[in-house]
């Protein structure tokens, strides 16, 4: 019966190591793909910066909170700087 049950464990811990390298394949997969994701986003990122202007008609730098209000109204596809009509 000692014999039976050694035998079953080691059955086990084989279906789990083969599990374990399908895991570990996909996981190295998953890094992958999150790598190009962050190097897209950090990309589109940079071009929307560029279409930003850091500075007023006076020459007074934009706050953080600016920036980031033009950030989103340039993803929407309008003017960075909000006109008086809006």
């Amino acid at each position: 019966r000692e014999e039976e049950e050694e035998e079953e464990e080691e059955e086990e811990k084989d279906t789990n190591d083969s599990s374990n390298k399908k895991t570990k394949k996909s996981k190295e997969e998953r890094q992958k793909e999150r790598l190009l994701k962050k190097q897209q986003k950090a990309s589109s990122k940079e071009t929307l910066k560029s279409k930003i202007p850091t500075h007023d008609e006076h020459g007074i730098a934009y706050s953080k909170l600016q920036i980031r209000r033009m950030m989103k109204r340039v993803k929407q596809g309008l003017h960075p700087v909000p006109t008086p009509e809006e």
